[in-house]
């Protein structure tokens, strides 16, 4: 269904009854219909989306219905227009289940989309632990860096002040001292992104989050030797104390 011209999914139309059976986990209907092979109720049409059933199915956390459309045909390596796969879908809803069917149907939790993440970029940047750990669990590259800004899934998990994902990619080998383009390890860039935000007025992330993830790090024993440079702390420290005092102002 690819179209050779533009390199995406041609436009389709997907039955309604196939469509139904998906959302609602009807697996029993759905291979009824995709034996059929009724036009619109085979795994390789797309809807008007350019989403394929498998992809539905994802989105629904069907794990029953992915078996179905694996076992009629359905490749676990088609994409949509943003070149997510059915387990980008999965992951990037923290969709457990389907994540855990996909891949034993043998997706591969490493292939990057059209803005060069991988599932586990993804997991770690919405703060889905269990998700990070399930990939993880299936060999995902931990340290995988973001194609231009070289960002790897534990500085998106920082970020975004999700300390218990940080604390899952750790576990599973996250190297907090890998760099990014700048030559910044990950625990410095996490305080200078925390930093940033101390110096935004009006609000932003919740002051104890950061706590969290600074936490995190530090119980590593980590400090100078991980990336952070004398002054460091005490810059976060302040920041934090800010934000605590804004927010205790909003109040």
């Amino acid at each position: 269904m690819w179209d050779p011209v533009t390199d995406k999914p041609r436009p389709g139309t997907l039955h309604l009854a196939l469509v139904n059976a998906v959302h609602n986990g009807d697996s029993e209907a759905l291979a009824k219909l995709l034996k059929a092979k009724k036009p619109g109720c085979t795994p390789a049409d797309r809807n008007s989306a350019g989403e394929t059933p498998l992809m539905l199915a994802a989105a629904a956390d069907h794990a029953a219905c992915i078996d179905a459309l694996v076992d009629a045909g359905a490749d676990v390596r088609e994409r949509d227009i943003h070149g997510r796969t059915a387990l980008h879908v999965a992951c990037r809803q923290g969709r457990l289940a389907a994540a855990d069917a996909l891949l034993r149907c043998g997706a591969n939790p490493d292939t990057r989309d059209l803005s060069q993440f991988t599932c586990l970029h993804i997991a770690a940047r919405e703060g889905l632990d269990k998700v990070c750990d399930l990939l993880c669990r299936h060999n995902a590259v931990v340290d995988a860096p973001v194609a231009e800004q070289g960002w790897t899934p534990l500085m998106l998990a920082a970020n975004g002040g999700h300390a218990t994902t940080c604390a899952v990619l750790l576990q599973h080998g996250a190297d907090d001292a890998k760099t990014v383009k700048s030559d910044t390890s990950a625990t410095r860039f996490t305080v200078h992104q925390l930093i940033g935000r101390g110096r935004m007025t009006g609000g932003g992330m919740d002051p104890e989050l950061d706590e969290e993830v600074k936490e995190v790090f530090r119980s590593r024993g980590e400090g100078v030797h991980a990336g952070l440079r004398p002054g460091d702390e005490k810059q976060l420290d302040a920041s934090a104390a800010a934000r605590r005092r804004v927010a205790a102002g909003a109040k």
